[in-house]
């Protein structure tokens, strides 16, 4: 699966934005494979996490494509 570049030099408020664009279109990915336990609950869960500030821009990116891979490994 290939995964967006996550900008690394822009700043906090654009790094977040990123996050949240790059989140959501993983979320979009994962609802078009069907089949959705918890997949779309958990990104949403992420997106709020990283939005309320409980977790970096990096790390919700990282845990979101986690949870995407696993479901392209599973199918």
């Amino acid at each position: 699966m290939e995964k967006a570049p996550f900008p690394t030099e822009d700043s906090k408020e654009t790094s977040l934005d990123k996050a949240v664009m790059i989140i959501g279109e993983i979320r979009q990915q994962v609802a078009v494979m069907g089949g959705n336990d918890f997949e779309i609950p958990a990104l949403d869960d992420l997106l709020k996490a990283l939005t309320e500030g409980e977790c970096t821009p990096e790390e919700a990116v990282h845990q979101a494509h986690l949870i995407i891979d696993r479901k392209a490994d599973y199918h």
